[in-house]
């Protein structure tokens, strides 16, 4: 049966009671207040806190690295951070010396631009493009490197659709770009979103913080931890309750959050973790999907403070997670590292489609979707063994890893009501009755059941100061069953189980401490895509499973620490199949996988103080991407719809020397001009959306307080985030907050 919301928040609550129990009581401890409240230092998921010593070696090359303060993503380090926890089996390496493209946003960039949902992020970040809000089925969507990434991770385990991700519950989100099949098993081929969780702290932290994220959107969030019985135990508390009007009109947003993790250090070589969250999510007021007549040219963006989809459309998510982490230093020679996490994700809602037809009026349809629920497991184990051959340094690693979800769903899951016709204007939506429907009535089945299992083996060699290799191979093998055409009443209507090699060879030169260098030689097998059977978009072959691809990957790239601006600098080459979803001109879509797409291009990112109280982080994404071979010719040497092929984005900080305490922000973000359709006849144009704000911190009654205000698209700009959607309004949002 699907767990209903009120079992889910019961088991959440058995796991994180005792990190409640003991909140207050940690609390009470606090008579001295925290001293400095820039950064409370947390060990990241996947590493050790600093009271548990470790026998591990510094990874590949880190020898010879520059010494350094630690760099904790802090405003004070120029929102750096020291590793990066985007590295699958090879575990946590220095971020300077990861043969990878990793781009990291801090938890305090997080809470300095006030980014209540991942869209605001993506939007910030030069190796991302968004291409479907968060109000759209509770997940954002995003392009890297000009593929779509369908999944994302947490904590290194994936989520298959990228619900429920608050971000008030995370450390740092990491975006990997470019492929990751050694890494993650059958993935996307352009690269992968980690969100990374909150950890137990070493020092005592209480935080509080209230404000209104845009419109009457009020919140209060609070994040509390510490250490237990002098350190044996940590914890780590967060909550969250947010509601209110949130622009553009009639669009309301509630978010509630409890998330909870407690440490055990068992022994000063074996440490536990066990971790929980419950996420509420509910929108009214859902923006609307976009479609077209085939040949029709598209307006200009309608104005973005408008709604125009229905008042009564909403969309609701409820995600509870459970989990742990175990980390286990077996001797000198050999370490273990094994997490679990299993996740039910409920959903329902009733979204709008605007179809532009080519005599200026437009048509309007209601898909309501019944309640369904998802409910996945993944988890890992991995055997570290450390030893020199000689002058060599090895540390060999063998794992297993995976994962497994299925859909539960009504047959009576879904339907569709065509509700409204009139003539479009850019001006004024037209708003109509809300239909009656009957939908859910019938006993759930099993929709769509997929795996992933990957068995790997890959040796981080030092072979000089200089020189070090990250070679690797993973075995991975997926599947997937269908039971969505006979609605579970029959055999699978569609099946596969399908394996494939996937490589991993990367070499690095260090010639200077500051200075690291990279090739790298990739595979990744991706799951074929399930054709949606429910959403804003109707597909003809909805509930298709199209077959499993291998796609190959090139990369030579450089990082370096200037001063205390971290570079990355990194040219690619990417071949993958091709797939889109190809225009019928009456409102329906067929989604298409055929022939192969080929992109090449170059990144680059700066992060840090590029002079003392100036911070910048951004970069750019240039590429060209191609469609080279397909059995339809109209198709060849053509661009992929919805992406754009150049990105320019910044974020600045400047510290007021003549008022302490007070910084000043802003924020330019250029995406490009992309193609509507696969048959490229149509441009739209690209965009530079700009971003201010200002913070500014001081004591009140011996406690730290800060002040922030942050107007994003200031210039309130109206734009098509992609053919299918509209951007942002602009949002002014301020908090206060104080740390005990």
């Amino acid at each position: 049966m699907m767990p209903t919301k009120r079992r889910q928040l019961t088991r959440v609550a058995g796991t994180i009671s005792f990190a409640i129990s003991a909140c207050s009581t940690a609390i009470a401890q606090q008579a001295t207040p925290v001293p400095d409240i820039s950064v409370t230092e947390t060990a990241p998921t996947g590493a050790p806190h600093d009271s548990v010593p470790l026998t591990q070696r510094p990874a590949s090359g880190n020898s010879n690295a520059a010494p350094q303060n630690k760099l904790d993503g802090s405003a004070a380090s120029g929102y750096r951070v020291e590793d990066a926890t985007t590295t699958g089996p090879w575990g946590s390496l220095p971020l300077q010396d990861t043969p990878y493209s990793v781009n990291v946003m801090s938890q305090q960039l997080i809470e300095n631009v006030q980014a209540s949902s991942p869209d605001q992020l993506f939007r910030m970040n030069p190796l991302v493009q968004l291409q479907q809000p968060t109000s759209l089925n509770g997940a954002a969507k995003v392009n890297i490197r000009g593929f779509n990434v369908r999944t994302s991770m947490e904590d290194g385990l994936r989520n298959p659709n990228g619900w429920g991700n608050a971000l008030e519950q995370y450390d740092r989100v990491e975006i990997l770009s470019g492929l990751s099949g050694f890494l993650y098993g059958p993935a996307n081929v352009g690269g992968m979103v980690n969100y990374v969780t909150k950890t137990p702290t070493t020092t005592p932290l209480a935080n509080i913080t209230a404000g209104d994220h845009g419109g009457s959107n009020f919140f209060v969030h609070g994040d509390f931890g510490g250490p237990l019985d002098n350190g044996v135990f940590g914890y780590r508390l967060n909550f969250l309750t947010e509601n209110g009007d949130e622009g553009p009109q009639y669009s309301t947003l509630s978010r509630n959050l409890i998330s909870g993790a407690l440490d055990w250090h068992i022994t000063d070589r074996l440490t536990l973790e066990l971790n929980g969250s419950y996420f509420d999510y509910k929108q009214f007021g859902v923006p609307a999907a976009w479609t077209t007549a085939k040949a029709f040219r598209y307006p200009s963006a309608p104005s973005v403070d408008r709604l125009w989809s229905e008042p009564w459309t909403y969309q609701t998510v409820g995600t509870g997670k459970l989990g742990g982490n175990l980390k286990w230093d077996l001797n000198e020679i050999f370490s273990l590292r094994a997490s679990y996490r299993h996740v039910d994700y409920t959903d329902q809602n009733v979204t709008n489609t605007n179809n532009l037809l080519i005599n200026g009026s437009y048509s309007q349809s209601t898909a309501i979707r019944a309640l369904r629920g998802l409910g996945t497991d993944a988890g890992n184990a991995f055997l570290d063994a450390h030893f020199n051959t000689g002058f060599i340094d090895h540390k060999v690693t063998f794992g297993v890893f995976g994962d497994r979800y299925a859909w539960l769903q009504h047959p009576d899951e879904q339907a569709t009501i065509n509700n409204l016709k009139g003539v479009f204007s850019p001006a004024f939506p037209i708003y109509a009755v809300q239909p009656v429907y009957n939908i859910g009535l019938l006993p759930t089945y099993k929709n769509i059941a997929v795996s992933d299992r990957n068995i790997m083996i890959g040796d981080d060699v030092k072979i000089t100061d200089q020189w070090s290799a990250l070679l690797g191979v993973n075995y991975a093998r997926v599947a997937e069953t269908d039971w969505s055409t006979s609605k579970g009443l029959a055999p699978a209507s569609a099946r596969y189980d399908k394996g494939a090699w996937t490589p991993n060879f990367s070499l690095l030169f260090k010639p200077v401490p500051w200075l690291t260098a990279y090739g790298t030689y990739i595979q990744s097998l991706e799951e074929g895509p399930i054709v949606p059977n429910t959403g804003a978009l109707i597909y003809t072959n909805a509930g298709q499973i199209l077959q499993p691809i291998v796609s190959t990957q090139y990369e030579i790239g450089a990082k370096a620490t200037v001063g205390e601006v971290f570079l990355t600098a990194a040219l690619f080459q990417i071949e993958k199949a091709n797939d889109y979803s190809k225009n019928n001109g009456n409102g329906s879509y067929t989604y298409f996988q055929d022939g192969k797409e080929t992109h090449k291009g170059v990144e680059l990112t700066a992060t840090g103080t590029i002079v003392p109280g100036v911070r910048v982080v951004g970069g750019l994404t240039f590429f060209d991407a191609m469609v080279t071979q397909s059995s339809d010719w109209t198709l060849n040497n053509r661009k992929p719809a919805n992406v754009s092929e150049k990105m320019i984005k910044t974020y600045a900080e400047y510290d007021v020397p003549f008022v302490p305490g007070l910084t000043l922000t802003a924020g330019g973000y250029y995406t490009g001009a992309f193609y509507a359709d696969a048959l490229n006849s149509q441009v739209l144009p690209g965009v530079l959306i700009g971003d201010v704000g200002a913070r500014y911190t001081t004591t009140v009654f011996s406690q730290n307080v800060t002040a922030r205000l942050n107007i994003t698209n200031v210039a309130n700009k109206s734009y098509w985030l992609n053919a299918n959607y509209l951007g942002d309004p602009r949002r002014v949002a301020f908090s206060l907050e104080a740390r005990f």
